[in-house]
């Protein structure tokens, strides 16, 4: 397993970027239309190459100019069937991430403790991409998911279609959602995504707005979307079939006079106005 982690200095220009050596890929930025990256954000992907998650932010103990909070973002890649045996507590990791109830205060006091938090080391960090920062990364990525302890819950629903939808904020959701990341992590193809700009009536809408997640349309797929209207529920619903990118465009109904006389009205009007005119044609022959 690939750790790659990015975050910021304590200084007042130092922007985000890659403790040593960064992705080869920035994968994750296909997704800028379903998701803030300044908000909570979850993406996993898994094909024949591997898979691939990005989860942020964790919020750091160490502070930025003005007071304001640190986030870290997290990148792990992983080949499947991967020796590593902390992929097993990735799935553990996210779960609480993903628990509103102390859940992501307890991953940002555990990753902070296993990452320095002055702005000195981490500009160091930030500016080497040699095996030994790299090394550094990994060992504190390691000692954190190690001290991690996921939660007992109560046993929920595990979904069982392709491609479906929950509400972030849903238990059994967020459940079957950890469920289907060890799934990824463990050789099954598909995405799992935590989509912050998708709500629930995007999911009735078969996700017409967000081709990204659309397309392949039977590609299997776990998507966790914002609260709106509560019509989803607790627990996860499948994705109605899309119905492509361009919608057939209906025809043109006919005015009220035209329909209500029945099928093939049409057709005898034009008959008869094809009538008329040969005898008006007539009439004017004989007169001439």
């Amino acid at each position: 397993m690939r750790v790659h982690v990015m975050t910021r200095g304590g200084g007042m220009r130092e922007e985000y970027a890659f403790l040593g050596e960064p992705p080869g890929e920035y994968w994750w930025r296909r997704y800028e239309a379903v998701t803030n990256f300044q908000l909570p954000s979850l993406l996993v992907e898994s094909d024949p190459r591997g898979w691939r998650l990005y989860l942020a932010p964790i919020t750091m103990t160490m502070v930025g100019p003005g007071g304001t909070s640190i986030g870290m973002v997290l990148v792990l890649e992983g080949a499947h069937g991967d020796p590593d045996d902390d992929v097993a507590r990735v799935p553990e990791l996210v779960g609480l991430w993903l628990d509103p109830e102390r859940g992501a205060a307890e991953v940002s006091r555990t990753f902070s403790a296993a990452f320095p938090q002055d702005s000195r080391t981490i500009t160091e960090w930030r500016t080497a991409t040699d095996d030994r920062t790299g090394r550094l990364v990994t060992t504190g990525f390691h000692t954190a998911v190690r001290e991690l302890r996921a939660r007992d819950v109560a046993p929920s629903p595990v979904a069982t279609a392709d491609r479906w939808a929950g509400a972030v904020d849903g238990t059994a959701s967020r459940a079957a959602f950890v469920h289907r990341i060890g799934e990824l992590l463990h050789g099954a193809e598909g995405r799992a995504v935590v989509a912050n700009y998708c709500l629930e009536p995007d999911v009735h809408d078969g996700l017409a707005g967000y081709p990204v997640l659309r397309e392949p349309d039977t590609g299997p797929l776990a998507l966790l979307v914002q609260r709106f209207d509560d019509s989803l529920g607790d627990a996860p619903v499948e994705l109605p079939v899309s119905r492509g990118k361009a919608l057939s465009r209906p025809p043109e109904p006919e005015s009220a006079s035209v329909a209500r006389t029945g099928v093939g009205t049409r057709t005898r009007i034009l008959v008869s106005l094809l009538l008329m005119g040969v005898l008006l044609v007539f009439g004017l022959l004989v007169v001439l």
